[in-house]
């Protein structure tokens, strides 16, 4: 028997037209190496005519041998249903993302009244900056710390003028970092107790 081999061009088309997914278990290229398959084996008098191709995955096209496609039992990889949950679910994740977004901005902005109502400095940059160092200030400190962190600033620097805001975010910061040494101590001892 004079066997040709699928051309690339060919093979590309076939996999284009099936949608880059096996047509036996749907898996896609993400999950395994994906082949050209005949539907009708070269073994019993198939051709390469493009109706006679299917995409097929490395598992599916190995085993299936030269049983053709109409003695093979399809089961799609997920059912309609499996996908809509999945659809779902990421529609709620999506919104749940949505929800801690804007919580943290609620956040900043209550830590940034925090920090206005004790007569610190601030600015539209100092606002931005705060933005950014809340977070991680949270995470060392906790909350106690960083409203601590902010009284002793403010005892420092009372009524202190804009052009401050460096001078004493710094400061606010290295009592973030003496809070946060001393809550790891406290962890620690309590480890060790």
């Amino acid at each position: 028997m004079n066997r040709r081999a699928v051309s690339k061009r060919l093979r590309f088309e076939i996999l284009k037209r099936d949608g880059y997914r096996c047509q036996y278990c749907g898996a896609t290229p993400l999950d395994l190496p994906l082949h050209v398959d005949h539907v009708i084996p070269l073994a019993n008098g198939g051709t390469n005519d493009p109706l006679n191709l299917v995409t097929a995955c490395a598992d599916c096209n190995g085993g299936k041998a030269a049983i053709p496609l109409s003695e093979r039992r399809l089961t799609p990889s997920r059912s309609i249903r499996e996908v809509r949950d999945q659809v779902l679910q990421i529609r709620a994740w999506l919104d749940a993302q949505k929800d801690v977004a804007a919580a943290r901005a609620e956040m900043v902005e209550f830590y940034w009244e925090q920090w206005c109502s004790r007569g610190l400095p601030g600015t539209t940059g100092a606002y931005e900056s705060l933005k950014v160092r809340i977070k991680s200030a949270l995470e060392r400190a906790g909350e106690d710390g960083v409203i601590e962190a902010m009284d002793a600033t403010a005892r420092k620097f009372p009524s202190a003028p804009s052009h401050y805001w460096e001078l004493t975010c710094r400061y606010w910061s290295g009592c973030i970092r003496r809070f946060a040494e001393r809550r790891s101590l406290v962890t620690d001892q309590d480890d060790q107790a």
